[in-house]
């Protein structure tokens, strides 16, 4: 294994998934005011004005991109975009997710019997909250090991949310990526 030489933030480049709303929002910004050139993908463009005013101060350290990540070109695009704009992507954080209100808006007033979620629910949420996740780290394991360096980061949930009545389809893939962060990077060194 190549043990790269220490960088300091200043050098490190972070790419947040589901980074310009909600805590991937948080971590984006608070990656760049602590000197880190961060990359902050959503897929909603009227979130990008706010994030870009709250960057003000560290904009030339900071890159909003619109993409839908659970097309794989959009992955794509993405990690070339940060390349491009960065020279390198040391940190992957998936925090890219769909939450309790896209599959029930009215959970809090009933709850919704499984069978009764629609099919294009249930995609779109494995899809956001796994495949994404799982795509954007098997593109960028490779670098980060040429590279001597890098994290893999899942933003996942507590056990109590993934099995709360009502949270299917939300709970089933956030195991999933919680499993990736611990069984991966062991298979990986093995494998190098």
């Amino acid at each position: 294994m190549i043990i790269a030489p220490a960088r300091s933030a200043i050098e490190r480049v972070a790419l947040v998934t589901g980074g310009l709303r909600g805590l991937g929002r948080a971590m984006a910004l608070g990656l760049a005011r602590d000197g880190y050139r961060v990359v902050a993908v959503g897929h909603i463009a009227g979130d990008v004005p706010a994030f870009d005013a709250d960057a003000t101060a560290f904009a030339h350290r900071v890159l909003p991109l619109v993409a839908d990540l659970r097309a794989p070109a959009e992955c794509d695009r993405t990690i070339a975009a940060t390349i491009d704009r960065f020279g390198r992507v040391d940190i992957l954080i998936n925090n890219a997710g769909v939450t309790f209100t896209t599959i029930s808006p009215d959970r809090h007033r009933k709850l919704p019997k499984f069978w009764d979620i629609p099919d294009h629910i249930v995609q779109t949420t494995m899809d956001t909250n796994y495949v994404v996740a799982d795509r954007m780290a098997r593109r960028l394991a490779p670098q980060l090991m040429e590279q001597g360096w890098g994290r893999i980061i899942n933003v996942t949930t507590k056990l109590d949310t993934m099995n709360h009545p009502g949270s299917s389809p939300y709970g089933p893939p956030r195991p999933r990526s919680k499993w990736r962060r611990k069984s991966g990077p062991r298979r990986w060194l093995a494998a190098a």
